[in-house]
């Protein structure tokens, strides 16, 4: 591969966060909001403005009613949400005035990368002695044990404890003579499934197992402390007790080898038996760990899905259930090197270990300024709000030093909006164009890849001939900036990919429908103003054009990755006036807004951030701004290529 394509790109984030002194508290114990609603600036500015919005490309907002259709009024004409409107331009103006990168989900995302031992292999297995044989053979390096744990009145898990285990891989020849023992019909365990499956059919049947158990693995390894015993079990009749535990089943399993993957090693082969160790031992699970793990288990943390939030994956779904019941779950673990303390966990083996970092503690490693205002200091101003949040509100806990922590509305830091924006309406009579199927999948910021800085030297800043991927658990790596996506000269769709099997992706399962308003359609909107100085309006003015860019346009709506929704906005009329009734003169208002922001960020004209503003503002066509590739049946998956690079 020579380059990583993308319908998105990312302006870069700088250690600089600009707070306009006007827009500030009163006072360092943040008692005082500045009173911008109710005292008018000497040359504040009230009124509206007019706008024009043109669709150059078709155009699709949903609406509240059929998926499929665009958003309409209660009267039936079609419009754009002011939402939709006020979050596109908010976004151009916190980047454009060096604002907070604050509106960002803290998530600690978790990891299961077998391309990059350096991030996950070294951590989950190794090469080993074999403490029998005395040969280096391929060892995990993971603990086993059952975890117990029970809701607090907030619904959150409180006292959770991991039980400690040894515990033997199962192969699946013996694991079928084990299931037809027990009287579990047909059980076949290297079929693709969910480990969930495999439980159901044993549903009613005791998991419990009499094995002869071979210890293979010492108790330390790689500089670390192992707390479980590792071997192989075969069944026996007087053997020890122990428990069956299932895992997924990923890829198909056949005992001539023909269920092998392109690209991929041998399918999984084996379950689990649990027993119990020698020397028993209970470990306390933090609760910073639980929720690590509860993320990285869940449909967001796993397939950032917004819409579905949190919600558990089907293996949590199922264990968690049990959990509730007072049932204790099987799991594998992780410590420190000394083997004290438990600092990650999960439902297989080779599960989803999460980063060192959090999104936010990766902002931190450039500038907590980005997350928590400056420390106050006796003597100085308190500097809390940027520019957007002056001009479009915001609401943070307050806390003495005005740090944001998470939102708490029963003790806010709120900052009213002064800047209202009205749904734009459809200036004729337009109808949605025909019926669009496409395959809209979100970008994952577990991509490190595209969503960490990079440069072309290795994490530790030594020049390599090939240089290594940063990622979410390097301590310099920082995010790589505020996405958008790209503007793109023209709408396309690409090519259904094939399944593993080789057939082509059945649309209605995985695509989404719907009927776009055509491009040329033209959309009206007004924006009400209150009490805005000349350089916050020149920075909303210079948000709509991006400063007199002739080329440079917005995207809005959904399927933006495919070229819907690029829009040209222009301001067609205005009313405003000062505290004298004197008009407003719009160009000073620019000039006053670029003026204000060349002192405050040396050179800003030509800072990489608006540099990177324009520039994924200029339209491309398709071809430069796709996503990768992943299309199993006719074996492509450039993600994967791209982190082997």
């Amino acid at each position: 591969m020579n380059e990583i394509t993308a319908p998105y790109g990312f302006v870069p984030l700088s250690k600089t966060v600009v707070f306009p002194t006007w827009i500030q508290p009163r006072d360092p114990e943040l008692r005082q909001m500045p009173p911008l609603q109710d005292v008018p600036f000497e040359d504040g500015l009230c009124g509206t403005l007019e706008l024009e919005i043109e669709a150059e490309t078709p155009i699709f907002t949903r609406g509240t009613q059929a998926k499929e259709m665009p958003f309409q009024l209660e009267d039936g004409r079609y419009a754009l949400p002011g939402t939709a409107l006020r979050g596109m331009l908010r976004n151009v103006i916190e980047i454009a005035t060096f604002g907070r990168f604050a509106r960002v989900n803290d998530h600690r995302y978790a990891v299961r990368d077998l391309q990059n031992p350096t991030l996950y292999g070294k951590y989950m297995a190794d090469i080993v002695e074999n403490m029998k044989t005395r040969r280096k053979e391929p060892m995990p390096l993971v603990n086993a044990g059952l975890l117990s744990a029970k809701r607090n009145g907030d619904g959150e898990w409180d006292d959770a404890t991991i039980e400690l285990c040894d515990f033997a891989k199962i192969e699946y020849r013996a694991l079928e003579d084990v299931a037809r023992t027990a009287g579990v019909p047909g059980f076949s365990p290297g079929r693709k499934q969910s480990s969930v499956d495999k439980y159901n059919q044993w549903r009613g049947k005791p998991l419990g197992v009499r094995v002869a158990v071979e210890f293979i693995r010492g108790k330390k390894a790689n500089n670390r402390v192992l707390l479980s015993e590792f071997g192989k079990a075969v069944p026996a009749a007087g053997g020890t007790p122990g428990v069956l535990v299932f895992t997924g089943q990923p890829a198909a399993w056949r005992p001539d080898n023909t269920g092998r993957r392109f690209g991929a090693g041998n399918a999984k082969h084996h379950d689990f038996v649990f027993v119990k160790p020698a020397s028993p031992r209970t470990m306390a699970v933090s609760q910073r760990t639980f929720e690590n793990f509860e993320f990285g288990h869940s449909d967001r943390g796993q397939q950032n899905n917004l819409g579905r939030s949190q919600t558990p994956n089907v293996e949590w779904a199922f264990w968690e259930k049990q959990l509730e019941l007072g049932k204790r779950v099987p799991v594998f673990f992780l410590t420190d090197d000394a083997g004290r303390e438990v600092t990650a966990f999960g439902l297989a083996m080779m599960f989803r270990l999460p980063y060192q970092y959090s999104i936010g503690a990766a902002i931190d490693n450039l500038s907590p300024t980005h997350r928590d205002a400056p420390s106050v200091e006796p003597g100085k101003p308190v500097r809390v709000f940027d520019f957007a949040e002056g001009l479009f509100g915001t609401v943070r806990e307050r806390t003495r030093s005005g740090h944001e922590r998470k939102r708490d509305d029963r003790n806010a830091l709120a900052l009213k909006g002064r800047v209202g924006i009205s749904h734009a309406i459809a200036t004729a009579d337009v109808r949605p164009g025909r019926e669009v199927s496409a395959i809209l999948g979100a970008p994952k910021a577990s991509y490190y890849p595209n969503y960490v800085e990079q440069s072309a030297s290795t994490p530790g800043g030594q020049p390599a001939s090939r240089a290594a991927y940063r990622t979410w658990n390097d301590r310099d790596g920082i995010p790589r900036g505020w996405k958008r996506y790209r503007t793109l000269t023209d709408t396309w769709n690409p090519p259904l990919p094939t399944g593993g099997d080789g057939r082509t992706v059945d649309p209605s399962r995985v695509g989404t429908a719907f009927r776009p308003l055509p491009a040329g359609t033209k959309f009206t909107a007004h924006v009400d103003l209150h009490n805005l100085r000349p350089a916050e309006l020149g920075a909303l003015l210079w948000a709509l054009d991006f400063g007199r860019d002739e080329k440079a346009r917005h995207t809005l709506g959904m399927a933006r990755p495919l070229g819907y929704g690029r829009v040209r906005l222009r301001y067609r009329g205005e009313n405003l006036f000062d505290a004298h009734d004197q008009p407003a003169d719009l160009e000073a208002c620019v000039r006053a807004f670029e003026t204000y922001m060349e002192s405050q960020v040396t050179n800003w004209r030509q800072t990489p951030q608006i540099l990177e503003l324009l520039a994924l503002a200029r339209p491309v066509p398709p071809a430069r701004a796709f996503y990768q590739r992943l299309d199993p049946g006719n074996r492509t998956n450039e993600f994967i290529d791209a982190k082997k690079e």
